[in-house]
């Protein structure tokens, strides 16, 4: 079986997702990877033993506008990809704002087209009209779904129908740097990571809030590494006495260190479908603290890898870092389970296997039809 993978995408999770799967999915199976040039992480590409092949997409606005018009000579290379490789099936990794114009039925010849659906739904605060419509397009042209969590399942087949053909591959590891087992004496400050792009339904005021509430009794930091607008917060970042904020998109060679100098990563998300720092945490043995969100329920074991809060607000939050300042033994606890959770359920083996078996499934019902 042949498979073309395909990002368009030129940074972020999508992109590691794509890197790690490709690279698992290579020593099975024959696979080709269509990318972006613009790609941010090209030289992790260039490295694995596949055929990689390139497209010139955009970085901003001007040359997004520029670039589409080259659609239709961009759709006959990929035509050409895909007739001279031979290949069966076609996986996109991640929705993007071309692919609905370009794997449409007719440009397919009948090849199965698989799409990862990461969002079913929009984030709170995060609905854009005209990108719905794109991703719906590129939704209608598929034939077969990947899900990474059994909520975004759900979500999906109450919008478009429980005959969709749907899987669910799990995220897996994200290894930015070898995974070490953590102690905090409670001596020195409690050192809370909030990791990631900053939006509204990230919780980034909860997370300040609880840091509000905690700093009157304890002595903690809080660093906040991610790129994204905080002017609504900046009253509530004054106020707090021990904070660092890198406001900026973090490169893949500073992950790692990152990850080292913390004692415990919250996640406050008010929704979610999953997070990818989570399995990037577990891998790193850095414990998590989440809020009772459903796609984040699904990547975590409660009081083994995570403190999961009790509710959705502020004051849940603290009571769970809380919890870990008067129990510091458990952040060692937390770390062991987090790393034996990456060896055993985050390993990219049985999900590459899921995927060549759905994938072969999907192939044969395609050929029955």
């Amino acid at each position: 079986m042949n498979i073309l993978i395909v990002y368009l995408g030129r940074k972020g999770g999508g992109a590691h997702y794509t890197y790690e799967l490709v690279n698992e999915l290579s020593k099975k199976t024959n696979v080709s990877l269509l990318v972006s040039k613009q790609a941010e992480n090209i030289k992790s590409y260039e490295s694995l033993n596949i055929s990689l092949n390139t497209i010139n997409t955009f970085n901003g606005m001007f040359s997004f506008i520029l670039s589409s018009f080259k659609l239709p000579f961009i759709k006959n290379k990929i035509k050409k990809i895909i007739l001279d490789e031979k290949i069966d099936i076609v996986i996109s990794t991640m929705t993007h704002v071309w692919n609905g114009f370009i794997f449409t039925p007719n440009f397919m010849m009948k090849i199965p087209y698989i799409l990862t659906i990461h969002d079913a739904v929009p984030h709170s605060g995060e609905g854009n009209f005209i990108l719905n419509l794109l991703n719906n397009k590129d939704i209608k042209n598929a034939n077969a779904y990947i899900a990474l969590t059994e909520h975004v399942k759900n979500q999906f087949i109450n919008i478009y129908g429980d005959k969709k053909d749907i899987c669910i591959l799990p995220l897996g590891s994200f290894n930015f740097k070898s995974g070490e087992i953590k102690s905090w004496c409670g001596v020195r400050p409690l050192r809370i990571l909030f990791f990631g792009r900053i939006h509204e339904y990230k919780g980034i005021d909860l997370l300040l809030d609880s840091m509000i509430i905690l700093q009157e009794k304890y002595d903690l930091e809080l660093s906040i590494y991610g790129q994204g607008d905080l002017s609504d917060y900046v009253d509530k970042i004054d106020v707090i006495k021990k904070i660092n904020i890198e406001n900026r998109w973090i490169g893949d060679s500073e992950v790692g260190d990152i990850l080292q100098a913390h004692d415990v990563c919250v996640i406050p998300y008010k929704d979610a479908s999953q997070s990818g720092v989570i399995p990037v945490a577990q891998s790193a043995g850095l414990p998590t603290i989440v809020n009772p969100v459903d796609g984040l329920i699904e990547q975590i074991e409660k009081d083994k890898t995570s403190l999961v809060t009790d509710r959705v607000d502020s004051v849940s939050l603290a009571l769970s870092i809380e919890k870990i300042i008067k129990n510091p033994e458990l952040v060692n606890k937390l770390s062991i389970g987090s790393l034996e959770y990456a060896s055993k359920k985050l390993s990219w083996v049985p999900i590459v296997n899921k995927l060549i078996t759905y994938s072969k499934e999907t192939l044969n019902s395609s050929d029955r039809s």
